[in-house]
């Protein structure tokens, strides 16, 4: 175990400890803080949000949690990446993910059915097949049988969280995090 050294303090004419405002222990507490062994114990005064940004922790349903959006070809192979809160929805990162896509077939489920991302990728030459929501006022067609290979999505999701550093997100920071899914995403790619 590690010894801590204290620093001798004089006392001033009132009895108090010189060099610290406030009288007592409460004026030790708040400006001497010589008496810690561990001066990284206390928590930030910064915060998160002020020193790096989220970290891609939110609530939704289950507790607290991470979303992945991943982009694969048709064989399942991962293509692009990224990390959002729990709690935001799944067409805040499809523009983005899918910005390079033109003159393909764009596969997805009814959480993608917006206008916005499908006038957008019918305007670069896709094909989009993604099923209307079922509030939709004015239904919209779409192939079942090319739809039926959206499980290539589920099964590489059920694949990349079978690495355990994934599926229980050990790591803290949002940048870790996704380095570890592109690890992962690697060693899927080659076996």
């Amino acid at each position: 175990m590690e010894e801590c050294l204290y620093a001798l303090r004089a006392l001033d004419a009132a009895g108090n400890l010189a060099g610290c405002a406030g009288s007592g222990r409460q004026g030790l507490r708040r400006q001497c803080m010589d008496d810690r062994c561990d001066d990284c114990s206390s928590p930030s005064r910064l915060g998160w949000s002020q020193r790096g940004g989220s970290e891609a922790i939110g609530a939704s349903r289950g507790g607290l949690s991470t979303k992945i959006h991943a982009v694969v070809d048709a064989n399942g192979a991962p293509i692009a990446f990224a990390i959002t809160e729990g709690q935001t929805h799944e067409m805040t990162m499809a523009a983005h993910l899918l910005e390079d896509a033109c003159e393909t077939v764009v596969i997805a489920d009814r959480g993608y059915d917006a206008d916005s991302l499908i006038e957008g990728l019918r305007y670069r030459h896709c094909t989009v097949v993604i099923p209307p929501r079922s509030n939709r006022k004015r239904r919209r067609r779409f192939d079942r049988q090319v739809y039926r290979q959206r499980f290539r999505v589920e099964c590489f999701f059920q694949r990349l969280k079978r690495f355990r550093r994934i599926g229980t997100r050990y790591a803290k920071r949002a940048t870790n995090f996704l380095g570890m899914i592109l690890l992962a995403a690697i060693a899927l790619w080659v076996f």
